[in-house]
């Protein structure tokens, strides 16, 4: 009780102070985001160990790099039948203290796994995406600019034709939608989501930012930008950061399980009953009251007879989470760089990174001389979010904007020198989704500079400059990488 009473005034940092011990989860855990997690879990939590469920992918031209004793992996694939089992099996008589989900892309994959979660008892983190906002009605821009702050900022339309339509069009953000409304039809369940604009980092393998960093040093003296796009501010999260976050939504929880608190959450605030599992070990009548009306886990079924409250649903006023007593559990999250900088300015801080002193030419409009545009960011068309409500519940710091450019070109100029000196076990697959996104001349001037290039690239160029690969960078809308 002390120690939380010193972490609640800010004293004290809970990762140094709490006595974690127990397993978190990490369900993929393959992808850049996933990896800086379970290496953060294992350097900053020494009493924790950590069982990663995925599919195997080879990734950079490396397996799962881990070798500690207290990495355990368990294979299956979340769309085929039994993966469910292979939770369970693979989790028999471990203290469950956290799930980590990375690949939580569709109601169907979260079905399965809430009565788990239920039974272990354990925090849920879900990685969300800023696509969400997609699929709803944003309020109209204000200073600074059109960002979107909270969950409770947007509603889904109330024309069923429009939102089926921006379903549709944004299927990747209306089903992590469609996920997070699951939750807050789960009462008993603690969770929070974590909803990321465009990822950068090391190791990023949406090709989007090789293709940004290679198109900043080989076509530096002819950057096009279409104006379309060119004033378009953009949202970026750093991988990094997304690790911190994690690490210490875990310790708190952590923290409160060991020391029970009474604060009600934005869910219980809105009219939704509540037997929080996490806050209390013993249960009251109200309790049993509420669980007679709604479900604990939700289902199919139990969201059809018991669908969400009008007001939570349509993005009513809420209590902010971590303020006026309100639990930081059960809500969503923005997490990225505080700064927005136009496509424009970025691609400027980009090639004035990638070569300080050299000369270089960002030309906004068509491009007529077939080198295309660098007109990778962003995924969305919502505009920018901001980080405010996660820094102010969260204590979220976010690593400012050009020390994150900094270390992901130095990762990238690494990765670009290694592919110039053919070895065994090349990053392969990234380097050829990074060439796809280039435009043709680009993609020419680039294989052009070095002839390992060519070798390496599965896709070649014709005399004219045009690829002769079917692939190219507008056959599929980018997305976030999870």
């Amino acid at each position: 009780l002390k120690l939380q009473f010193l972490y609640l005034i800010g004293g004290i940092d809970p990762m140094a102070t709490t006595p974690m011990a127990g397993t978190v989860l990490v369900l993929g855990g393959t992808c850049f985001q996933g990896r800086s997690v379970v290496q953060r879990l294992l350097d900053d939590m020494p009493r924790v160990d950590v069982v990663v469920a995925n599919r195997g992918r080879t990734y950079w031209g490396e397996p799962d790099p881990w070798q500690s004793p207290r990495v355990t992996f368990l294979r299956g694939d979340r769309d085929k039948n039994g993966f469910e089992k292979v939770l369970a099996d693979g989790m028999q008589g471990r203290a469950v203290l956290a799930v980590v989900d990375f690949a939580c892309f569709h109601p169907r994959h979260i079905y399965p796994l809430l009565p788990l979660l239920e039974g272990w008892r354990a925090v849920y983190l879900m990685i969300s995406t800023d696509s969400v906002y997609d699929v709803c009605e944003v309020p109209p821009p204000g200073p600074p600019g059109g960002v979107v702050e909270t969950c409770s900022d947007v509603a889904r339309p109330s024309d069923p034709l429009l939102r089926n339509t921006l379903h549709r069009r944004h299927r990747y953000g209306g089903n992590k939608l469609r996920i997070e409304d699951i939750l807050h039809a789960t009462p008993t369940l603690p969770w929070a989501a974590l909803r990321l604009a465009d990822v950068i980092g090391p190791m990023d393998d949406t090709g989007r930012f090789w293709a940004t960093y290679l198109y900043a040093r080989y076509i530096r003296d002819r950057l096009h930008l279409s104006k379309r796009v060119a004033d378009t501010r953009v949202s970026v999260t750093y991988s990094e950061d997304v690790g911190s976050v994690i690490l210490q939504l875990i310790a708190k929880f952590a923290l409160q399980k060991g020391a029970p608190s009474r604060e009600p959450s934005p869910a219980a605030s809105a009219g939704l009953p509540q037997a929080p599992a996490w806050e209390s070990d013993s249960s009251s009548s109200d309790s049993s009251d509420s669980s007679e009306s709604t479900p604990s886990i939700a289902t199919e079924e139990a969201l059809r007879l018991h669908p969400l409250p009008p007001r939570l649903r349509q993005g009513a006023p809420q209590p902010i989470p971590g303020e006026s007593g309100a639990s930081i559990w059960r809500a969503s999250y923005n997490i990225c760089c505080t700064e927005a900088p136009t496509l424009e300015e970025f691609l400027h801080l980009v090639a004035g990174i990638v070569e300080k002193d050299a000369p270089r030419n960002v030309i906004v409009g068509r491009a007529h001389d077939g080198y295309g545009t660098a007109d990778y960011y962003p995924s969305v068309d919502c505009g920018p979010v901001s980080n405010a409500l996660a820094q102010r519940a969260l204590a979220f710091a976010p690593t400012p904007l050009a020390d994150v450019l900094v270390k992901t070109c130095a990762f990238f100029a690494k990765m670009t020198a290694r592919m110039a000196a053919p070895q065994p076990g090349l990053p392969l697959d990234e380097w050829n989704r990074a060439m796809r996104k280039l435009p043709n001349k680009a993609k020419a001037r680039v294989l052009g500079s070095n002839p390992a290039f060519a070798a390496d690239s599965t896709d070649s160029v014709d005399d004219d400059g045009g690829s002769s690969s079917s692939s190219s960078s507008s056959s599929a809308p980018p997305t976030d990488s999870d």
